[in-house]
């Protein structure tokens, strides 16, 4: 599914090279799990309050956002950054 995300992308969030990806047995552990587990609750509730809408998505995530105060691609390869897009999407699937 496409979420305006490149292949680069996650490892920028997570910290880990876009190679790790491509292995069979990819064992994150400490800070690399648990940001691995943000980025996933993000993606799941975007999934969650948009459907299949792929364009929609992406086009949520590469846009400038007001609550947010950036563009929520950009916020999410910091450990601030991620934990508050996952709040704000948090917040907004409850509202569903």
């Amino acid at each position: 599914m496409n979420l305006g995300l490149t292949h680069q992308d996650p490892g920028e969030i997570i910290g880990v090279r876009r190679e790790v990806f491509s292995r069979k047995n990819v064992a994150l552990t400490g800070k690399q799990l648990e940001l691995c587990l943000l980025l996933l609750r993000a993606t799941r509730s975007l999934v969650a309050t948009m459907g299949q809408d792929t364009a929609n998505m992406s086009h949520w995530i590469e846009t400038e956002n007001r609550g947010l105060q950036g563009v929520p691609k950009g916020l999410m390869k910091t450990v601030s950054g991620l934990a508050q897009t996952v709040q704000y999407r948090d917040a907004a699937r409850a509202k569903v």
